[in-house]
């Protein structure tokens, strides 16, 4: 394999669905669901409800933080087959 494949192989990698932003964005977006879901049943005054709000509010802070992550690893790959193909 050239360089210059290996350069192309490494962005379709980076390009990939192997990288889970998506599937992060959409346990996001499946957590807002729920607690629309939880606010509608018990409202947002029970104290039940504070607590889950909570949980799922921590919950898409570490979800943010995996897409941070999985960002910087496209990003990475992407510098790796740039430097690559210059070779």
């Amino acid at each position: 394999m050239s360089i210059q494949e290996e350069a192309e192989r490494l962005r379709a990698i980076a390009s990939s669905e192997s990288i889970p932003v998506g599937v992060l964005l959409a346990a996001q977006q499946s957590l807002d669901s729920v607690l629309e879901q939880t606010m509608a049943v018990l409202g947002m005054q029970a104290q039940s409800f504070g607590n889950i709000a909570g949980f799922i509010g921590a919950a898409k802070q570490a979800i943010d933080s995996g897409i941070t992550a999985c960002q910087a690893v496209e990003t990475a790959i992407h510098d790796a087959a740039d430097y690559h193909a210059r070779g």
